[in-house]
């Protein structure tokens, strides 16, 4: 499989229904898992979905380091976040006004990246 280290840093490569889908890191703001699918949730509005489990998804992005895994369900993209909220254990506003909950055993290393 191709990873986005085969490209460039910043090129996310997928397998979707047997075509490749090139994205730039940019252009994703976070994926959810959704049983055994994964949602990608888009800059320009869009959502994709895989027939592949969120976990499956994110050993694709195992050298960009704009994404963390901060819940069983979500994979961000740091660089779409634009609110943290203390309250309700932790969660994050992103870019497209979608809430994602960051999970009690994430919060702490996550804060610490952040803050790096």
């Amino acid at each position: 499989m191709l990873t986005c280290s085969n490209i460039m840093p910043d090129r996310i490569i997928l397998d979707m229904n047997g075509s490749l889908i090139f994205f730039n890191s940019y252009e994703i703001i976070f994926l959810k898992a959704e049983g055994n699918y994964t949602e990608i949730h888009l800059v320009d509005g869009q959502k994709k979905v895989l027939c592949k489990t969120l976990k499956e998804v994110a050993s694709s992005f195992k050298n960009n380091h704009f994404f963390y895994r901060i819940h069983n369900s979500y994979f961000i993209n740091i660089n779409h976040i634009k609110e943290y909220q203390k309250s309700y254990g932790g969660r994050l506003i992103m870019s497209n006004e979608k809430s994602v909950n960051i999970s009690r055993a994430k919060k702490e290393d996550f804060l610490a990246k952040l803050l790096i």
